[in-house]
């Protein structure tokens, strides 16, 4: 569930999408009724910064059949002022519209989804991005998995890391890349050879976290099974200085393990980070920002074995794990 800073709309992101009513609630009255209800809308819902606006996307069909034509549209609206209209941002034909973040300086991020597909989603769509008021569209030249935490804002709002690349299967072809809201140009700051995901902003700035592995080596890459977990089997997490741009170094480096997700703690001393063994026991363990005295600080954590009952933890969705699901961490 995403909160806003007043309010909060009962969703959740998914690698997928759905029609649902959107309500809006606040703590004015213990959360009991909806301020606003937005019939026929999709998820995802993302909220304004200063969260008294949300952006939505909804779909309009005209016709039946053959002759049947749909249209994705991406609306603004305030979620205070029930009578206010809901003002339509994107229409496009056959083009699904996913929001994605509303940055700092009032422009909002979505993906793209064309003719409406389930198989494109799974792959990665390009992002783009649009003046919060509206007005042109600009492609930011990179595609993303539909995962929360693909994008990492800097504490600043200045920069955006994003782990790039399509293609579901999240052992190969993905990369970090750097952008500004600014130009959208984004500079790649992983090699081709390495598959990385989940960026973590320092507190200061000045670095970020993200998890890695060695790529496939075979020319076109690898569908799954063994070769696959032994890839995935080999993330560590690694640090990157922005200000210096001195080599990527790793932080972990216990064979034992894998490990992923990377978080900063407030006082960007430590890094709270998850690790899988080779019997896919989850756990969570913290350690220096410079990789010292990594201790295990909870778990066994509990994992879904899936919806056939059949536990392939170290799967999870094409080698995507859904660590949000696990834990939270209050970092003050």
């Amino acid at each position: 569930m995403r909160h806003a800073s007043e309010g909060f709309s009962g969703w959740r992101r998914e690698c997928g999408t759905g029609f649902l009513t959107v309500k809006v609630s606040t703590a004015a009255d213990n959360w009991s009724n909806a301020v606003r209800e937005i019939k026929g809308a999709q998820f995802p819902v993302v909220f304004s910064p200063d969260g008294r606006e949300m952006v939505y996307g909804d779909e309009v069909g005209i016709g039946d059949g053959d002759d049947a034509e749909r249209t994705g549209r991406l609306f603004r609206a305030e979620w205070e002022n029930p009578d206010a209209q809901p003002a339509v941002l994107v229409s496009e034909s056959w083009v699904r519209q996913l929001p994605c973040a509303w940055t700092r300086d009032g422009r909002i991020l979505f993906w793209r989804d064309p003719d409406f597909s389930g198989s494109a989603i799974s792959d990665g769509l390009e992002l783009s991005a649009i003046p919060a008021a509206g007005g042109v569209i600009t492609k930011l030249g990179v595609s993303t998995l539909i995962h929360d935490d693909v994008l990492a804002f800097s504490p600043k709002g200045d920069k955006l890391a994003i782990g790039a690349g399509d293609g579901r299967e999240d052992w190969q072809g993905k990369r970090i890349a750097v952008t500004d809201p600014e130009r959208w140009k984004p500079s790649y700051l992983t090699d081709d050879k390495t598959s990385a995901v989940s960026p973590s902003w320092s507190p200061d700035g000045e670095r970020f976290a993200y998890s890695a592995a060695p790529g496939p080596t075979e020319r076109y890459g690898v569908g799954g099974g063994d070769e696959a977990r032994q890839l995935l089997a080999k993330r560590r997490i690694w640090l990157r200085n922005l200000t210096t741009m001195d080599a990527p170094t790793t932080l972990t480096a216990d064979s034992r393990y894998r490990d992923e997700k990377p978080l900063w703690s407030a006082d960007g001393k430590h890094i709270l980070f998850c690790r899988m063994d080779a019997s896919d026991r989850v756990t969570l363990w913290l350690m220096g920002a410079a990789g010292e005295d990594p201790a295990q600080v909870a778990g066994p954590l509990y994992s879904d074995p899936g919806d056939l009952g059949v536990d392939e933890t170290w799967f999870g969705y094409y080698g995507y794990i859904h660590w949000g699901r696990m834990f939270d961490w209050l970092r003050g």
